[in-house]
């Protein structure tokens, strides 16, 4: 790497950092990330027994994570540095991966759109296995580079070993190993040592195949397939360019995709102008295979009846797609406007960064917030939750707080909350259960909570409080003074 790549990627990495860490508390866990602290709550092998019916992920994020949050601990801050340190490192690899690729201007232009887009910016501040995942293919993708250069052993046997680490991430990094995995064994021209390698990688996807059947039977995924296919590969399209992860309800939001869109377009546009010489066609059509593979595969499946297409499950696409527009805007030939069309994707990233986060409707479900709405409790309280997300997730936040008996509790007071979006309907307060009052009303972006309060202490029971919040019985959490 010459000294001003080398500085270049330095000042994106710092860059890339300052736009991760900035941000990274601002929003509460949501019900994923407070069961992945839970989960590294536990010791290692209580973990390791507990993950299989928990997750719907292999094991290694949870393997790395676990000494990471046993010395830095597992609120927030610290837990997700994790993530923001392996996105920040994602950027340098991006360098090398666009380099090995193309040319060091296109390894530069990689590491500026990967430090600067908004997707990979949000999951490198989730405490989930997503940023690794992306870090992981990352890798894969450089090595899979250099093993098409010739018949050297090392570049195709680091392929296999960080591409055995991207299937215990993630199982949809299968996705992308696979058309790599063919595309060696087609054009390395060194096909015995390709099958031995793809042979090691193929034996560890097909021993993960229990444990992703197990995980399927335990943990429902009617969350994805209830929405609507075509609208999820729409989102999916809007969440590459910026990040929201939401649909656009807003001139705003609406604008940073249209934005988004067309420097994209642009970019195409300029690379498609006139002919480049063949090694860019090639490296141009190598990655955005790859990336298309990588959510082509997966729409196949869905619409085979196997559905568990949304964005953080194709986040794997995001970088070979990005290195594909890398090449698009570093050829000489695009002049001004590939570089132009880069800076205005850069800009968009720290827009919808800084957007994402001063925008409370786009935040993370706001558990943290119920926890400040609510307050110490002065006397004995209950605290019903939504189902299941809040029992795990508002506990993490509510100090003390333990699952109400089934047989109930005595409390003098009652809270009932709930989380609501944008454009929800105003819910009234639901009536007094009898013996108490309602003696408070918080609405915010994000909740409602309703506090009730009696005189003296009455038993309240799960299965007997209103569940017009809910629709089904809530979870109920307890606190005592």
């Amino acid at each position: 790497m010459r000294s001003r790549e080398l500085q270049a990627v330095a000042a994106l990495t710092v860059l890339g950092a300052i736009l991760r860490w900035s941000t990274i508390d601002v929003q509460s866990y949501w019900f994923d990330e407070a069961l992945t602290a839970r989960l590294l709550d536990l010791g290692l092998f209580d973990m390791l027994r507990a993950l299989p019916d928990k997750e719907l992920t292999p094991p290694l994020y949870y393997v790395l994570a676990w000494p990471w949050a046993k010395l830095m601990g597992t609120d927030q801050l610290a837990l997700r540095s994790f993530s923001a340190l392996i996105g920040t490192l994602t950027i340098p690899v991006a360098y090398l991966a666009g380099a090995e690729l193309l040319s060091r201007r296109a390894g530069v232009a990689a590491a500026a759109l990967t430090a600067f887009n908004p997707l990979l910016v949000w999951y490198s501040q989730e405490a989930r296995p997503y940023a690794l995942v992306v870090l992981l293919g990352g890798l894969s993708f450089l090595f899979f580079t250099r093993a098409l250069r010739g018949p050297r052993p090392r570049p195709l046997a680091a392929w296999a070993a960080v591409s055995i680490a991207a299937l215990l991430a993630h199982y949809f990094a299968a996705f992308v190993i696979v058309p790599e995995a063919v595309w060696l064994f087609l054009h390395a021209g060194h096909r015995r040592r390709v099958a031995l390698a793809g042979a090691m990688v193929g034996l560890v996807g097909i021993a993960e195949i229990p444990l992703a059947v197990h995980q399927r039977s335990q943990i429902a995924t009617d969350y994805i397939s209830s929405i609507p296919l075509g609208h999820r590969v729409l989102w999916l399209g809007e969440d590459l360019v910026t990040g929201l992860v939401t649909a656009l309800d807003t001139t705003a939001e609406r604008l940073l995709a249209a934005t988004g869109g067309l420097a994209v377009i642009a970019a195409l546009g300029l690379f498609m102008r006139a002919p480049p010489a063949r090694p860019a066609r090639r490296a141009a059509a190598l990655a955005a295979g790859v990336g298309a593979a990588a959510i082509v595969l997966p729409l196949l499946l869905a619409l085979a009846g196997l559905d568990f297409l949304n964005t953080r499950n194709l986040i794997l696409a995001c970088l070979p797609l990005l290195l594909a527009l890398a090449v698009a805007v570093s050829l000489p030939r695009t002049g001004l406007g590939g570089g132009a069309a880069a800076a205005l994707l850069c800009a968009l990233g720290v827009a919808a960064t800084a957007y994402a986060a001063s925008n409370e409707s786009l935040h993370r479900d706001d558990w943290r917030g119920i926890a400040r709405a609510l307050g110490r409790p002065g006397v004995t309280r209950a605290v019903a939750v939504p189902p299941i997300s809040g029992n795990v997730s508002l506990a993490r936040y509510l100090e003390p707080a333990r699952q109400l008996p089934a047989a109930g509790a005595p409390v003098r007071e009652l809270a009932l909350t709930a989380l609501r979006r944008p454009g929800s309907p105003r819910r009234p307060a639901p009536p007094a259960p009898p013996g108490f009052r309602l003696v408070e009303e918080r609405r915010a972006a994000g909740f409602v909570v309703f506090r009730y309060r009696s005189p003296t202490a009455r038993r309240v029971r799960r299965e007997r409080l209103d569940s017009s919040l809910y629709r089904v019985p809530p979870g109920v959490l307890l606190q005592e003074r």
